[in-house]
């Protein structure tokens, strides 16, 4: 007669609790929302959310880590699923200005900032960024652009990769710059009306 199987160990230590890793969260954003990033640390955030250090290194690294998780979760405006319409260019433009507005407080400039200056230095939290943050984004990019190749607006030979990097480079600069300029509606409009005779369907590239 087979023996019934030997149950598995249970690993050591206590469940993690949800209700702490939320109270750091929103002891973080809150940080966010009223704090530059240089002056959030760990130990702040461990008194704001009323728990030890080592309650939040159960979770992540350090404070790049904890302040992105805070960022995107509390204090980042979450894109609404995209419903196609007939006018790519609007969609293309429409999508810029929610672009805009997820950094368009200085407080929120900052932290991005912050933790991109973050990301130069550690290898390992630059790949977190980048998946958080830029690669979902350049997801979405890539559908606006390509619905408006398939339906014949944008140029059936657009370089997408090459489009998204200038629009990308533009909101980089305009971010990290440190300078006066406005991430704001008239910038987006101005993008697209800039890049529309380039992008256009029925222009051909010129031969090289």
């Amino acid at each position: 007669m087979s023996q019934p199987p030997t149950p598995a160990a249970r690993p050591p230590g206590r469940p993690r609790s949800d209700a702490t890793r939320q109270a750091i969260l929103d002891a973080s954003a809150h940080l966010l929302e009223t704090e530059s990033y240089d002056k959030i640390s760990i130990e702040r955030i461990a008194s704001e959310a009323k728990v030890g250090k080592q309650s939040i290194y159960r979770w992540w690294g350090g404070k790049a880590d904890v302040v992105l998780a805070a960022y995107t979760e509390r204090v980042l405006p979450r894109l609404p699923p995209r419903q196609p319409t007939d006018d790519a260019f609007g969609d293309l433009e429409d999508f810029l200005r929610q672009l805009f507005a997820s950094v368009e407080t200085p407080l929120v400039r900052r932290t991005m900032q912050g933790l991109l200056a973050e990301a130069q230095l550690d290898p390992e939290f630059r790949l977190k960024f980048y998946g958080v943050f830029v690669a979902s984004r350049r997801t979405l990019f890539k559908q606006v652009l390509r619905r408006g190749v398939a339906q014949g607006q944008f140029r059936d030979d657009l370089d997408i990769e090459t489009t998204i990097d200038l629009l990308n480079g533009a909101f980089w600069y305009r971010l990290l710059s440190g300078g006066e300029e406005d991430l704001d509606e008239a910038f987006a409009a101005s993008l697209v009306q800039t890049m529309r005779p380039a992008i256009t369907a029925g222009r051909q590239r010129a031969k090289a």
